[in-house]
This record gives C-alpha cells, sequence and structure tokens, in this order.
C-alpha cells in the first residue's frame, strides 16, 4: 500500500516524475523524503539532498532564461 491514499509512489514514470519535480520544487518534499526513507534506508537522504541542490539550480537557471531572455510577447 503507497501513502499518502496512493499518491506517493515510484510505481511508474508519471507517478515518479510527479514526485521529482514536488521534490525539485520544494513543495511538501520532507514527507516524501521520510516515506522514502522508511521504505528503504536512511541513506536515501542523499538522494533527496542532491536532487533539491541540482534540480533545484536547474529549474531556477530555466526560469531565468525563459524570463530574462526571451523577448515579451
Amino acid at each position: 500500500v503507497n501513502p499518502l491514499y496512493g499518491r506517493c509512489n515510484y510505481d511508474n514514470f508519471a507517478a515518479a516524475f510527479m514526485q521529482a519535480f514536488q521534490v525539485v520544487t520544494q513543495e511538501d518534499w520532507s514527507v516524501i523524503a521520510t516515506f522514502v526513507m522508511d521504505a528503504t534506508s536512511a541513506g536515501a537522504i542523499v538522494y533527496f539532498v542532491v536532487e533539491i541542490l541540482f534540480g533545484t539550480l536547474i529549474l531556477v537557471k530555466h526560469a531565468a532564461v525563459f524570463f530574462l531572455v526571451l523577448p515579451p510577447f
């Protein structure tokens, strides 16, 4: 049984992408990290720290390109 009424899972690509997006946007990512660490090991926090650091950096970089470089409509 997956936590959060089945919403927190890595069973298919769409669900895994949604979880990764939620972690990168830092929207309640600690709940997902806790569930993953309970299911695997405490070493899973390394994945979340790396994903937050690099994922957020890439997200901010793309947002800067989108809002600063592209001409206004």
